[in-house]
């Protein structure tokens, strides 16, 4: 299998994803859909937690087929739906972006977190912070989702 950082993900516990584009944007309505499609994937880890059977390996193996596509695109996602003109400015900056801060940030943060816990270089993974770090995440999207659903996606 291979490790985070073969996968194109940068591991630090800010920002897991791969270096972004300024100038990548989505339709509104298809960037919504992929951070509904984001919740699914963290459905799944919490699910695969649940069952508490080979949990890192099964975990380790979600992350490395793919299983965190459209979550790995949230930082995309999140900028096209704060530019798209569809929230008022009070939502978008309760949303915000990792520089502005806001549930968007968290989300970020969080999901660099689980991804640093659950690492293949991390010899000794600490279940309990895998968990806490993807509940939050799971958390921190759910209120994005609110606020996008509260203004028309």
């Amino acid at each position: 299998m291979a490790s985070l950082a073969e996968t194109g993900r940068v591991k630090t516990s800010q920002y897991p994803g791969p270096k972004l584009s300024s100038g990548k944007v989505l339709p509104p309505k298809l960037a919504f859909q992929t951070i509904l499609k984001s919740r699914d994937e963290l459905k799944t880890a919490r699910k695969i937690l649940r069952e508490k059977k080979d949990t890192v390996n099964t975990l380790r193996n979600f992350i490395a087929d793919g299983g965190f596509n459209n979550l790995d695109m949230f930082e995309i996602s999140s900028k096209s739906i704060l530019t798209s003109g569809m929230l008022s400015d009070e939502d978008k900056k309760a949303i915000g972006t990792i520089r502005t801060y806001g549930v968007g940030a968290d989300v970020i943060i969080m999901y660099g977190g689980f991804l640093s816990a659950i690492d293949e270089e991390n010899e000794d993974v600490d279940l309990s912070l895998v968990e806490k770090n993807l509940a939050r995440t799971y958390e921190s999207l759910n209120e994005v989702i609110t606020i996008c659903e509260n203004n028309g996606f």
